[in-house]
């Protein structure tokens, strides 16, 4: 957990070297202003993620708005993350990891989108829950945010599934239903 979080040597500085970094990426998927983006792997997914014209790429460190202090929200973050349009996904995404949501496990799933909306969604283990996730209000059913993390991440390194959203989805690229980030 001190590695994931960067707290295990020189913190500080380890964490202003880790923003830049994470502001840099941001930078460089901003620049490059991506419409859409193409999901595919070895377990079947086959997935067209539209952007929402007004997608902004964030990740890591924030600017408090009263006080101007810099702080991060979220420690371990490994993630860029942009908004998907909200009718604009469509294809079948497979999960290469488990979901823990609620102290429970929805293992080898699978969620199949059109024109943005999740119509149908199948797991190994853990099928009803996620289906509950899914229909547990009108905008649970569509994505707020796709987020790529990198393979290299000391979360993904670690092999650990630490069943804790907040590290977890730092393991890999994530796809996240519900609402999108205010920004």
């Amino acid at each position: 957990i001190l590695k994931a979080a960067r707290v295990d040597d020189n913190p500080v500085e380890a964490w202003k070297k880790h923003n830049k970094n994470l502001a840099d990426k941001c930078a460089k998927m901003n620049e490059l202003d991506f419409e859409y983006l193409e999901y595919s792997n070895s377990l079947g997914t086959n997935l067209k993620i539209e952007l929402a014209p007004t997608n902004i790429w964030l990740a890591g460190s924030e600017e408090a708005r009263v006080s101007k202090i810099v702080f991060n929200p979220n420690m371990p973050t490994e993630e860029v993350f942009g908004m998907p349009k909200r009718d604009g996904v469509n294809g079948i995404v497979y999960s290469a990891l488990p979901l823990s949501y609620q102290g429970q496990l929805i293992e080898n799933f699978n969620i199949r989108f059109e024109n943005g909306k999740a119509v149908e969604a199948h797991a190994e283990k853990g099928e009803e829950l996620l289906n509950q996730m899914i229909s547990m209000d009108e905008g649970a059913a569509y994505l707020g945010e796709v987020a790529l993390v990198p393979y290299s991440s000391p979360i993904s390194q670690s092999g650990i599934l630490f069943y804790n959203t907040l590290f977890d989805e730092n393991a890999s690229c994530h796809l996240a239903l519900g609402n999108a980030y205010t920004m």
